[in-house]
Formats: C-alpha cells, structure tokens, sequence
C-alpha cells in the first residue's frame, strides 16, 4: 500500500511539473502499470528530441514473441519491434522512436510477449510503462480542456470565435 501512495505522489509531482512548465532533470522516469512481471521490461531514454527510448527485456519464462508497440503514438498503435523465440533470463533489446501529440503528457510502451505454458496452452503476458512526452504543450493542452469544458456545459460543438452554441 505505502508503494502505491508513493508511486501516485511521484506520478502526481512529474504530471504537475510538466503541466506548469518546468524543466525537468536527469533519467526519465519509467512509470509500470503493475500486470505481470514474465517479460521484466525495463526503459532507458537514449535522445529527447527526437524521442528515442531503449527497451530491454529480460524474461523469466520463455516467449514464442515479444512485441514492443507504442499505442498513443501519432500514426495510431504502432508496431515498434518483435522478438521471436525469448528465452528465460536472457536479455533482449530494441530501440524505438515515437512521437505523442503535443496534449499527451506521455508516450505509453507495451510490451506483450506469447507464453506456450507445457500443456500446450498460451497466454499473453502484458507489460505498460511510459515516457514523459519532451513535445508536451501545456498552452495547447490546457485550450483544450477549456474548449472541452465550454462544450460540456453548453451541450455541444462551441464556435471559438464567440462562445455560443452552433445548431
């Protein structure tokens, strides 16, 4: 429990300090979203601009595949690398490039690899992290949560020039 009330304070300063600006130093965080560890993923930022990542997997278990995708990138899901044939607790690597719209405050990383359990059944075992987006605009992404709440409360589309509703 203390981990995750950690972890979303840690989210919570990154996500504020990107909102409001402000420059942020050192290794970029690789924030997991807690499915399984079978693939042990793991991210290094090798370039900010362009957005360069290194993503290095490390199996417990054999893999048919891994596949590495970037979900949010511009193009839709993207398909960045697949590895085929893993075995456990060796280390594999691919770089990948990406690029988030400028109103995503990160780039998400998924990797799934194919699991053949000994009866023969597979799975797929799923891993999230992301990458704080260097391209985030904050004037863009706060127009944008303002021109969305203008359309809540009016109930529909808002002209930007005057705010009033357009039938």
């Amino acid at each position: 429990m203390n981990e995750q009330i950690r972890r979303a304070k840690s989210s919570a300063t990154l996500l504020l300090a990107s909102i409001l600006g402000l420059g942020y130093c050192g290794p970029a965080p690789a924030h997991p979203t807690p499915v399984d560890d079978l693939m042990r993923p793991s991210i290094r930022v090798v370039s900010r601009i362009p957005l360069v990542f290194e993503v290095q997997v490390n199996p417990r278990v054999a893999a048919s595949d891994v596949r590495i995708e970037t979900p949010n990138n511009l193009s839709g899901v993207s398909l960045q690398c697949v590895i085929g044939s893993v075995v456990a607790n060796q280390k594999y690597s691919c770089q990948v490039s990406g690029a988030a719209p400028k109103t995503d405050t990160t780039l998400a990383v998924v990797v799934t690899g194919r699991v053949t359990e000994l009866d023969g059944h597979q799975h797929f075992s799923s891993r999230s992290l992301s990458v704080i987006n260097p391209d985030f605009d904050v004037e863009l992404f706060r127009a944008e949560q303002r021109q969305e709440r203008l359309e809540r409360r009016s109930g529909g589309k808002i002209d930007t020039v005057s705010p009033r509703k357009i039938p």
